[in-house]
């Protein structure tokens, strides 16, 4: 196929929101049963008028000062559940004045009953551990302008979070974020296998000289990491790496000429007649 680089070298790229998804799906599995009480009390307040007007009374009264609006989740999209928690973890005093001040609140929820204190604080745990995932997602959503030079930095990110994470057993996370690492592993672990074109995004970044392209220059914890991939770069596939970008620059620079050059054969014909 003419114009592809490299024939076609490079051309399969596993979408990284949808393999963020996958990590992050398998995270939610562990909470179910907070984020499904939280996700019920929404759906409460936003049932009827009247419980949304009533919410908002209560709302008042205790002074919140939140201007966010409560939205209920799609319980398949995590990223919405995100923004689901993210926002009512700020009104948990106001749902409490709902479970004291209406009856018809606790029936709702039947035997299971309404969110505990445990399910508010892993909501507003969990809603901190996702904010990264979220914003990643978005980075590598993005429609507007080209991203493909911070995706690395981006995974870099998140390796770091899950590692930091399931170092620390003092949180709920712990035990999450290792199968959370597992499932990243599955598909980011090695350095190797990650498109070539990752590379390349990052080295033509003229914000970063190639030093900031490690996983150390922002952290500095995982160093095995980022002298595998300084080694990849640098050193193991330096000609390799080299002759690469050679090739590319000399093939769009061919390319460049020849479209120069029909542009300026078709400027000099002279008008046709008739």
């Amino acid at each position: 196929m003419d114009g592809l680089m490299r024939d076609v070298e490079h051309f399969h790229m596993r979408c990284a929101a949808h393999i963020l998804n996958l990590v992050v799906t398998d995270g939610l599995k562990e909470f179910f049963s907070a984020i499904s009480s939280i996700r019920n009390a929404v759906r409460f307040v936003k049932s009827s008028p009247h419980w949304a007007a009533k919410f908002r009374e209560y709302v008042q009264l205790d002074g919140i000062s939140c201007k966010k609006l409560l939205s209920l989740d799609v319980s398949t999209c995590w990223n919405s559940t995100y923004l689901m928690l993210e926002v009512a973890e700020k009104f948990q005093v106001a749902f409490g004045k709902l479970e004291v001040e209406e009856s018809s609140y606790k029936d709702f929820f039947g035997k299971a009953g309404p969110p505990t204190s445990s399910d508010w604080d892993t909501a507003r745990a969990f809603a901190t551990f996702l904010k990264l995932f979220y914003e990643t997602t978005r980075v590598f959503s993005s429609s507007q302008h080209g991203s493909i030079h911070a995706d690395f930095q981006q995974l870099s990110a998140i390796y770091c979070e899950l590692q930091n994470a399931s170092l620390n057993l003092s949180t709920i996370f712990a035990s999450v974020a290792e199968d959370m690492l597992a499932k990243y592993d599955k598909y980011w672990g090695s350095i190797t296998n990650i498109n070539k074109l990752l590379y390349f995004g990052v080295i033509f970044d003229p914000r970063a000289s190639h030093d900031e392209t490690s996983i150390a220059a922002a952290h500095n914890s995982h160093m095995a990491r980022a002298q595998t991939f300084e080694y990849h770069l640098k050193e193991k596939d330096s000609i390799d790496q080299q002759n690469e970008l050679e090739g590319y620059y000399s093939k769009f620079q061919g390319m460049s000429v020849g479209n120069a050059t029909t542009a300026r054969d078709s400027s000099s014909m002279p008008p046709s007649c008739g």
